[in-house]
This record gives structure tokens, C-alpha cells and sequence, in this order.
């Protein structure tokens, strides 16, 4: 490829292609022609690439559809967390505490 940044595409690329799963669902979007300068109208990526890997590669963001597609995402500060053993250790009211552990 001989095209600069800005210019690239996923047309006719001879290497694979990886996408976020939000950009396998859009159609008829601009994307680089290879060529300098040439921009791409209308793609498809089920007609125009081959085969694409689909993966989850983007944050989220306040507003994107959740991953059951039931809703969108809406994202809140914590102010409080607490700590979660590892292990085999299950946590039951008071008597897991143990001596000296102090819980929020």
C-alpha cells in the first residue's frame, strides 16, 4: 500500500481485517480507497471486505447499545469499593471476617 494515513481502507487489503463489533453493524459508511487523496462511499463491509474479524476492540461509552442490545449503556462514578477475596474463601455475614478484618 502506497496510500498514507487517512488513505487507507479495508478494501482489497492483504492482510486481515479487524473491526469493532459496533462498525459490524453500520452500512453505507466512507472508508480510505488505498489511493492518496480517494475516499470510498457507500461501503459495505459484507460486500466490500473479505471476511472480517469481528472483536470488541473500542471503549464504551455513555449511550452505546448494551451487549444484550435491550437498552443502552449508562456509565456512573463509584465512590466505594470493596475488596473481594480470592481463593476458595466465601464471605458469610460476620463469622467470615475473621479476626482483624474489617469490611465496608
Amino acid at each position: 500500500m502506497n496510500a498514507g494515513p487517512g488513505s487507507l481502507g479495508p478494501v482489497n487489503m492483504p492482510v486481515p481485517v479487524i473491526i469493532d463489533r459496533t462498525v459490524a453493524v453500520m452500512s453505507d459508511f466512507a472508508a480510505g480507497a488505498n489511493i492518496d487523496g480517494k475516499t470510498l462511499l457507500r461501503h459495505q463491509l459484507d460486500r466490500d471486505v473479505a471476511t472480517p474479524e469481528v472483536a470488541d476492540i473500542r471503549n464504551v461509552v455513555a449511550g452505546d447499545p448494551s451487549p444484550d442490545g435491550k437498552g443502552t449503556l449508562l456509565i456512573k462514578r463509584v465512590s466505594k469499593w470493596s475488596y473481594l477475596p480470592a481463593g476458595d474463601e466465601v464471605l458469610r455475614g460476620d463469622e467470615s471476617r475473621g479476626p482483624g478484618r474489617r469490611w465496608p
